[in-house]
């Protein structure tokens, strides 16, 4: 009963916290998501600023195609061929709203107001720094409307004196600096309807005059755009993709006031999402500093949000469910697992320490073989160094092994090879020495810091003598025998392993030709 309790506890204590893993899974994921929609919001208006920069310096550039109408200021183009390039240009940029030429020329009287200034301007204009322009020192030139593309609409217009206009600060700019200016937003009067937009402001001088004085003393004209953001926006097709974002274009290089070029709301009934509020500012376009500012609404938001959240709520319940009532055989299933597992990794283990001595053993005799004798002497060579110890080889050699071959078959002559190797196996009592195959009928024996290895050797020899395996054809013995050469040095810099190796194979010739069955030594002395 306890038993039954405990379960039924453990149970609804897994629901529970599924429940509420699911749920927080769910939120996390439910966050995670409207971060991605919010920066590819962000992401979209730094590209919708990116191409509304690019099209309205376009449009404002375009302009600068007239300047081949004036030769350097050495002509004025006729009334028909200013008018042919400006339609030209209006046709090919739409947001152009129109196209003037503005002569520099003796005053007589001022024209019809281009713009509707008495709201915004006073009788002293604002240069952009803020500080007050007298126009009055300038009374004695004029800068009338001479030329403009389309009249209709605009002939009231001509005639107009830019010199006594709140643009002035910004003709003036552009006089001296030779650069393209475009102005602070501008309202517009055309019948009877006030629309916003910019003045750009070209200078033409006669000539090619690189000082603000020789330009001011040169200058022969402007020619002039006049912009209405919003046309260069909807000819453009720019913000069609953006249903339910809330835009603002403002001019902020002002420090001191910000003033909007454009403004477009969502169509429906909407409300902000006031935590995304996004601003990007663009690069600086002819001198004016220009901010995109955008609100997404709630329903941009939701519209771009998808089922994962939900879904993954009701699917984590659903799964917590299962859990809780399968968990005694998962359980069950897991300790088996578990086990099988631990059975494995040890059989493998097993497997692999067998491999490993396969792999090191000749497959013969059961010792070490050649590759496996090469890289430990290889290592205790360079440990030897270090430590400035000793190192000892024995090469050892059957005496008359292809006779005992030759008489008793192969089959007989591997037993003995495998007689020779036990035997020798048992000579070196420390860990640290190694005995292995050479090759053929030859074994070796690597002996460390010892300085014993000659008796070593004698030991091996009288070892494979004592095992009295008769050899009725060996000129040597009637019994197997061996004989051995003894290398031992103290490894220094810039020495090799093969020089005792060399070294012991040298001493092991030497034995045979004294009539085997001996031992010879040789000391390094390098």
């Amino acid at each position: 009963m306890k038993s039954h309790t405990s379960l039924n506890f453990l149970l609804a204590f897994i629901l529970l916290g599924g429940i509420c893993l699911s749920g927080w899974t769910s939120w996390l994921l439910y966050d995670a998501e409207e971060k991605v929609i919010v920066n590819e919001f962000q992401q979209s208006v730094n590209r919708l600023a990116i191409e509304i920069y690019h099209e309205a310096l376009k449009n404002f550039e375009a302009s600068q195609s007239l300047l081949t109408l004036y030769n350097n200021g050495e002509i004025v183009p006729s009334y028909d061929r200013f008018n042919n390039e400006a339609r030209r240009l209006l046709v090919d940029y739409p947001g152009i709203h129109a196209l003037g030429w503005i002569p520099r020329t003796a005053r007589d009287r001022g024209g019809v107001s281009l713009f509707e200034v008495g709201a915004y301007f006073s009788d002293n204009e604002k240069s952009g720094t803020g500080e007050a322009i007298d126009t009055e020192g300038a009374r004695g030139e004029a800068l009338p409307v001479f030329y403009i593309e389309p009249v209709p609409g605009n002939s009231d217009r001509l005639g107009f004196d830019l010199a006594a206009s709140p643009l002035m600060p910004a003709l003036r700019r552009a006089m001296d600096e030779d650069l393209l200016q475009v102005t602070a937003p501008v309202d517009f009067v055309q019948e009877g309807n006030v629309q916003r937009g910019v003045v750009s402001l070209l200078p033409v001088y006669k000539g090619n005059p690189t000082t603000v004085v020789r330009r001011r003393q040169a200058l022969f004209g402007f020619v002039v755009g006049v912009y209405q953001i919003d046309d260069i926006l909807v000819s453009s097709h720019l913000t069609e993709d953006l249903a339910g974002i809330k835009l603002k274009l403002v001019d902020i290089t002002s420090p001191v006031s910000t003033e909007t070029l454009y403004s477009r709301d969502p169509r429906n009934v909407f409300v902000l999402q006031q935590s995304a509020f996004y601003q990007k500012k663009m690069p600086v376009i002819l001198g004016r500093q220009w901010c995109l500012e955008a609100f997404p609404t709630v329903l941009y938001v939701e519209r771009r949000r998808g089922f994962s959240s939900q879904l993954i709520f009701v699917f984590g319940i659903i799964f917590t469910s299962v859990v809780a009532f399968v968990l005694r055989a998962i359980v069950k299933k897991s300790v088996l697992t578990q086990e099988k597992l631990l059975e494995k990794k040890n059989e493998l283990q097993e497997v692999n320490r067998k491999l490993k001595l396969v792999s090191s053993s000749d497959g013969l005799t059961g010792v070490f073989n050649r590759r496996t004798m090469d890289n430990f002497l290889s290592r205790e060579w360079a440990r030897a160094m270090r430590e400035k110890s000793s190192i000892s080889f024995i090469m050892a050699d059957i005496d008359n092994f292809k006779l005992y071959n030759d008489n008793y078959g192969h089959l007989t002559g591997d037993e003995c090879l495998k007689k020779v190797a036990e035997q020798l196996r048992k000579i070196p009592h420390r860990s640290t020495d190694l005995v292995a195959r050479y090759g053929g009928e030859e074994f070796s024996l690597v002996l460390l810091n010892t300085t014993d290895a000659a008796s070593v050797a004698e030991d091996c020899r009288r070892a494979i003598e004592d095992l009295q395996i008769a050899h009725a054809f060996s000129p040597t013995s009637n019994v197997v025998t061996i004989s051995a050469g003894v290398s031992t040095c103290i490894p220094k810099s810039g020495m090799d392993s093969s020089l005792l190796v060399a070294a012991a194979d040298k001493a092991l010739y030497r034995a045979k030709r004294l009539g085997r069955n001996r031992i010879a030594t040789n000391i390094c002395e390098w």
